[in-house]
């Protein structure tokens, strides 16, 4: 397969899956300061009970990689550029940039209608395609069942108030995947 990017928790590979000829991409999980497996099962977690939206990379499997272990996701390949690799280049225009800013409050809307906040908008966690901008890397995401969560994110695109000793609320996390995106947005502008 072919390197899509390394990030914090993993490494990810454009891979063909031999039984339908689709291209995917896998998401090896090599990093975690504590439990590999939990932090893949976190991201599986978070998003194996949203439905399918146009604006959310949508996660296909997850499992565990023979004989080494490392834990695995899977998702739809999708053919595009992340948004910072647009920013750096000047590349966006205005009425792209809003375009942006309005499809990824799309798709933050349905994360938080079903219970789960992104953790870590940022320019370089979304894919602009064809079909629109897309959310991926669910790294930090968190479900509303799980309970309160603190940490998370990219220092930049957290708000001033931020304290990762706290535990934040639901509406909290929701209010920051909202910050994050206004962050994003003035970047892109």
């Amino acid at each position: 397969g072919k390197k899509l990017g390394r990030g914090t928790f993993g490494v990810a590979y454009k891979v063909v899956d031999t039984y339908c000829d689709l291209p995917r991409a896998i998401k090896i999980i090599t990093e975690d300061r504590s439990s590999l497996m939990e932090r893949m099962k976190q991201e599986y977690r978070a998003l194996a009970n949203v439905p399918e939206h146009p604006r959310i990379v949508r996660l296909l499997d997850g499992n565990l990689l023979q004989p080494v272990g490392f834990p695995y996701l899977v998702f739809d390949y999708v053919e595009g550029t992340d948004v910072r690799e647009l920013i750096d280049a000047k590349k966006l225009s205005l009425p792209e940039a809003v375009q942006m800013g309005l499809q990824v409050a799309e798709g933050l809307v349905h994360l938080h209608q079903h219970g789960v906040t992104h953790g870590d908008i940022k320019p370089s966690n979304l894919l602009w395609t064809e079909l629109g901008v897309k959310i991926f890397d669910f790294n930090v995401a968190v479900r509303a069942a799980d309970g309160p969560a603190s940490g998370g994110g990219s220092r930049k695109y957290l708000p001033p108030d931020f304290d990762p000793m706290i535990e934040a609320t639901e509406l909290e996390r929701q209010d920051r995947d909202l910050y994050a995106l206004g962050v994003t947005l003035y970047e892109a502008v």
